[in-house]
């Protein structure tokens, strides 16, 4: 969604008042109405302040996150085997593994052999990264050839004095005329012990990349591809602890793993997208890996998770999806006719009824998951004056029509717990809360 900073806004109060000097008219009355309004000016002098206080807090927030990054963005590679499950590997990416292996665990000897031009992403780069040198880290691209004549592609992601992370496309993967684009697995980290194939083609990997280096390269521009890979969130708290306290994430999570969904959120394998001419992609659900994935220069956001698993439930869990679909879309053009028809019509122009009430759906489970009443985010709301002018409340009937898709808890009954009223207010979430 593209984001442009608004105008901003101003607050204040009026100073001129009567001081009770015009005669009579004034006497105790006046009197005693000049300590009200000087305690009146009092508390909207310090309202504004606080206003501007947050506003002033925000905007640092903001901008250190754009002049630093303290933590390298590129996750390490995983030891062998994989772990299994949401915050590991799935059957598709462990199949792609394996399928990997299988290629050289025939090969007495891996010889790599470099193929054609080598191409280069830098990632995006602060200024203080800049400045300091703090990471500078890159994706470089080739192809790979085995003396058999089999080849595949590689994506390696260095940062400076970090150990190198190698990912492989399988051959045939790549669709004609993309480019870079592709989606790739991570070699692990094995010991020859434990699986000699593996261990022997990241060693031989290791040496190709003399080879590669030496080759030079073709840039690639940050802005026209976007890399995407496991979901994390930044702060103290791990994703798997966030999700357990998260109702509406929680939630979503047992109805996957009830249905042997099989998703994963944290699997070992990139994605390596186009961006879109306008805006930026948060995060993504890729239905034939069953992986929900972020962009690995952004930080992941609890709104963005919520909307993903919603689609790998409508998907993977929810019975008759189309009818359900055709049911919510008919609902959200009365209920919700900016969100749906503007925000998501504008957003996914491409999609037909069923898809746009599907993005839909998942715009408002993403509210509920981070405790908002409007649709959007405040923080973006106070980015972007279109969306600021479109926004739509969450509404009661909005939560009715999700409890009874099997995607929200019942616990979350607006009814049941009290708010009978059109729209969910912040004292609903309390409520949540305590009965959840």
């Amino acid at each position: 969604m593209t984001e442009r900073l608004g105008d901003g806004f101003t607050a204040g109060y009026d100073p001129h008042w009567d001081d009770g000097d015009d005669g009579d008219d004034g006497g105790e009355s006046a009197e005693a109405e000049q300590p009200r309004r000087r305690r009146w000016r009092g508390v909207v002098g310090w309202s504004v302040f606080g206003i501007a206080l947050v506003l002033l807090v925000y905007g640092a927030l903001a901008a250190g996150r754009s002049l630093y990054n303290p933590d390298s963005r590129i996750p390490p590679a995983p030891d062998y085997p994989l772990v299994q499950g949401l915050f590991g590997a799935n059957q598709a990416i462990s199949d792609e593994l394996e399928a990997i292996e299988a290629l050289v665990e025939d090969e007495t000897r891996i010889e790599l052999s470099l193929v054609g031009e080598v191409q280069r992403l830098e990632f995006p780069r602060t200024l203080l990264d800049r400045t300091l040198a703090k990471h500078k880290e890159s994706a470089t691209f080739f192809v790979a050839g085995l003396p058999s004549g089999t080849e595949f592609r590689v994506l390696v992601l260095r940062d400076q004095s970090l150990p190198t992370v190698f990912a492989i496309e399988l051959p045939g993967s790549r669709r004609a005329g993309q480019s870079i684009q592709g989606a790739f697995v991570v070699l692990p980290l094995v010991s020859s012990e434990a699986n000699l194939a593996l261990a022997r083609l990241g060693q031989a990997l290791e040496q190709l990349m003399i080879e590669v280096d030496e080759a030079g390269s073709s840039d690639v521009s940050n802005s026209e591809f976007t890399i995407f890979g496991p979901f994390t969130i930044e702060g103290d708290q791990s994703l798997a602890e966030l999700i357990e306290i998260n109702i509406v994430l929680s939630h979503l999570v047992a109805k996957l793993d009830q249905a042997g969904a099989d998703v994963s959120v944290q699997a070992p394998a990139f994605l390596i997208f186009a961006a879109p001419e306008t805006g930026f992609i948060r995060a993504l659900y890729q239905p034939g890996r069953r992986l929900v994935q972020k962009p690995l220069w952004r930080a992941g956001e609890v709104p963005s998770l919520a909307h993903e698993l919603a689609h790998a439930y409508i998907s993977l869990v929810l019975e008759n999806p189309d009818g359900a679909l055709r049911s919510a879309a008919t609902y959200f053009e009365d209920a919700h006719p900016r969100l749906h028809g503007v925000v998501v019509g504008d957003l996914y122009e491409r999609l037909d009824s069923l898809g746009q009430a599907e993005e839909t759906l998942a715009f408002i489970i993403g509210a509920l998951a981070n405790g908002q009443t409007k649709t959007i985010p405040t923080a973006r709301l106070l980015q972007n004056e279109g969306l600021l002018a479109i926004s739509e409340a969450v509404l009661v009937s909005d939560v009715e029509l999700l409890i009874s898709l099997g995607m929200l808890p019942e616990c979350m009954d607006p009814e049941d717990l009290g708010f009978g009223g059109r729209e969910i207010v912040h004292d609903y979430y309390a409520a949540v809360e305590a009965a959840c």
